[in-house]
């Protein structure tokens, strides 16, 4: 398929990047995420803000583009939930399309946590069922990654897989995916979610080819090696800290 010369670009530069947005664009479609709802849903609904976009949303967060919630909002606020136009006239007013964008805040309320890689634990939300939302798009995450460590595995040998290091995959994410989106918005992403598996496997290998594994493999730390016990030397005793404090300590007290 045909790509612009800033998209290869990025292609050469931060291949990892590419791949993980290019696999959120098939694996994360809009219209699959809300159709799922729409099946499966028993009590929520989407008038206010729609399914997909709760899972971008709280995507951004987890693989540590945005650091919480409420930056994924005011970064993209004109651009979440149903807008107006998709709303049906007899259904809605200016005055309740007013209300229901001013009722998202509590949707940023909800979510308002800053969630570093693939970390599950949430400090305060104080909703069971958000909590849970944000561990298992937490694992959506994880999935994304390892996809991502295979698609590196089959190019590079799969003795890479296991040293692939998911800090420094987020670590690469979290530095080029912003300034990715700006340069290249949604519709450039859209022809790739259309590609048969067997085609889009291939460009996904193709992309694979270009990574640079020093810069994401692990560093494991060695054992550390025992430290000999010091022998015992009459001329310089230990001398206890804690013991010379308390000798200091009592003369200096007055005597009761």
């Amino acid at each position: 398929m045909w790509l612009s010369p800033i998209f290869e670009r990025f292609v050469e530069k931060s291949p990892v990047t590419v791949i993980v947005r290019t696999l959120m664009e098939v694996i994360l479609a809009e219209s699959k995420l809300d159709e799922l709802f729409e099946k499966t849903a028993q009590t929520g609904y989407t008038r206010e803000i729609l399914f997909s976009t709760l899972v971008k949303m709280m995507t951004q967060v987890v693989c540590s583009v945005r650091q919480s919630i409420g930056a994924v909002y005011k970064a993209t606020a004109d651009e979440l939930g149903v807008s107006k136009s998709a709303l049906p006239e007899t259904d809605a007013t200016s005055e309740l399309v007013a209300q229901l964008y001013r009722k998202r805040w509590k949707v940023e309320t909800l979510f308002q946590v800053a969630t570093e890689n693939f970390h599950c634990e949430i400090k305060t939300l104080g909703y069971p069922r958000a909590a849970l939302f944000s561990f298992c798009m937490a694992l959506v995450a994880y999935n994304l990654f390892s996809t991502l460590k295979g698609v590196i595995a089959s190019v590079h040998g799969s003795d890479c897989h296991d040293k692939l290091s998911y800090y420094y995959l987020g670590e690469e994410l979290d530095a080029t995916y912003q300034g990715m989106m700006i340069a290249l918005p949604p519709e450039d992403w859209s022809d790739l979610g259309t590609m048969d598996l067997p085609q889009f496997s291939s460009l996904l290998q193709d992309w694979g080819q270009s990574v640079n594994l020093k810069a994401f493999t692990s560093n494991p730390r060695k054992p550390k090696k025992k430290k000999p016990k010091p022998p015992y030397d009459p001329r310089h005793p230990h001398v206890s800290t804690a013991r010379l404090l308390t000798e200091k300590k009592s003369r200096a007290s007055p005597p009761k």
